[in-house]
This record gives structure tokens, C-alpha cells and sequence, in this order.
């Protein structure tokens, strides 16, 4: 991409799309800022329709998951920036979890932040662990990824590291999981308590 100028393909792609996928996707696809995309789809005076709307679906998540992700890791999965999240969990009246300390460790959004010897500051747990497992300090665009989806787990073998965008690609992999894990009949959704369920029913129905 020659330089930081936008190029006429950009803009036409983006006035093209911007009611079909969100501000995020696109600024993934043409590997740009989610304002730079935004900028322009202000600048040329278009309202937006469809993805200016939180569905009920995605409320949902968000009140299911505040407590536990961030609202970096909600956007994410939602395909949504992360500013429009965390305001969307604020007009929902959810606020972020607050610190729970214990003792020498702090948990905070899930994760778990202890004290580590030779570092000043508290540092999360699963990253000395992965950094441990992998011999090596993390790089700069490496995160850590629970493969359980358990954030407290931090055994070796539950940590895998991998960049941004290898953990974007993980945990949107679990989101196209769920349509054919409920085919092959192996979870079922509860509409009475609104969760994904393991088949083996309590009242014996396949």
C-alpha cells in the first residue's frame, strides 16, 4: 500500500460495504485504523443503517460476558470497535469488574495478576507461565491464548502462544463451531436459562 494515503479502491470498497460489515471488519480487511475507516464513511455523509443497531443477540453476549471479558475481547468476537463496545456496556448499565484482591494476587477481568520475582509490578500469571513453557520473553505481538476459554487455568499445558491475530482467528474458530456441533447433535441451546448446553438432556430428549 504506497504510503498512508487512501486510495480511490479503499474508499470505494468502504462506501460499498459500510452497511454490510462493520467499521472493524473493514479496517481488518484493508489493514487500517478502525477511525480512518470511520473518517471516511463521515466524510462522505453516509448513515449507516444496519450496524449502527445492537441486536438482541449481541446485548445478550455482552451482558453474559462483561464480567469476565474486556471490552477489546467483546469486540473482537462481535466484530464490533472497541470503543462502541465498552459504550455499549455502559448504556446497558454494566459496569467493568472491579479488582478482586487476594492476598498477593490480584484478579481482574478473570485473569489472575501476581507478584513474579525480579519484576517490579504485578504481572498476569498466564504470561509467566507461557513465557516459562516457551523458554523465551513474549514478543511484542504475542499474546496468550486459554484453550479451555478458562482465564483463571494458567497450567502450561492450557497456555498456547500465538500473535493478535492468530488469537482473533481462535476464538472466531469457536463461533463457527457452534451451528455444526448443534447438527451433529453434540450441544443443544436452552432457551429457558439462554445457554449452549452439552447434549446428554436431563429429561432424556435427543
Amino acid at each position: 500500500m504506497p504510503g498512508n494515503r487512501v486510495t480511490e479502491e479503499e474508499v470505494k470498497f468502504i462506501l460499498d460495504n459500510c452497511n454490510e460489515i462493520t467499521v472493524a471488519e473493514m479496517a481488518r480487511r484493508l489493514g487500517r485504523a478502525d477511525k480512518t475507516v470511520s473518517e471516511i464513511i463521515k466524510k462522505h455523509g453516509i448513515k449507516r443503517t444496519y450496524f449502527n443497531r445492537w441486536t438482541d443477540v449481541e446485548d445478550r453476549f455482552v451482558r453474559e460476558n462483561y464480567l469476565a471479558m474486556s471490552a477489546t475481547e467483546m469486540a473482537k468476537i462481535l466484530g464490533r470497535t472497541e470503543s462502541s463496545t465498552a459504550a455499549r456496556r455502559f448504556s446497558l448499565g454494566l459496569v467493568g469488574r472491579k479488582d478482586v484482591v487476594r492476598d498477593t494476587v490480584r484478579v481482574v477481568y478473570g485473569y489472575v495478576f501476581k507478584s513474579v520475582p525480579g519484576v517490579s509490578r504485578k504481572m498476569t500469571e498466564h504470561k509467566a507461565v507461557a513465557e516459562e513453557k516457551i523458554g523465551r520473553r513474549l514478543e511484542r505481538n504475542e499474546v496468550v491464548h486459554h484453550i479451555n476459554a478458562m482465564k483463571a487455568d494458567n497450567r502450561p499445558e492450557n497456555l498456547h502462544v500465538c500473535t493478535n491475530s492468530e488469537h482473533s482467528h481462535a476464538h472466531q474458530s469457536v463461533t463457527r463451531l457452534i451451528a455444526p456441533l448443534i447438527e451433529m447433535g453434540i450441544i443443544w441451546f436452552d432457551e429457558s436459562d439462554h445457554k449452549y448446553k452439552l447434549a446428554d438432556r436431563p429429561d432424556g430428549e435427543n
